[in-house]
């Protein structure tokens, strides 16, 4: 998991899996703060900030608040250290496999 917290001044984010832009500047005010969390970056142009195993964040008014870490096991820590994508399909090779098992 990522996160990031966008705030004024605010400027132009560029998608990671499109070509595609959107200038923050044109829609807010100073005033405004917000925070994006997602299982990956969305944006190429902007600094995201991982979560480690076991993270716990708040947030608040578009602002990290508060993180507390809770350990994990070990096997744990160690998947979450894989690539996201590797996992993924890892797993769905898994399923794909245990279904044909099972005659599926």
């Amino acid at each position: 998991m990522y996160y990031l917290v966008r705030s004024w001044p605010f400027s132009t984010a560029h998608l990671i899996d499109a070509d595609m832009s959107i200038d923050f500047a044109k829609y807010t005010t100073p005033e405004d703060r917000v925070a994006v969390i997602a299982t990956s970056p969305l944006t190429d142009n902007e600094i995201w900030t991982r979560f480690v195993p076991g993270d716990l964040a708040m947030f608040q008014c578009g602002d990290l608040a508060r993180t507390v870490n809770i350990p994990v096991p070990e096997a744990v820590a160690k998947k979450a250290a894989e690539p996201l994508q590797k996992a993924c399909v890892g797993s769905a090779l898994k399923i794909k496999a245990d279904s044909n098992d099972r005659g599926s």
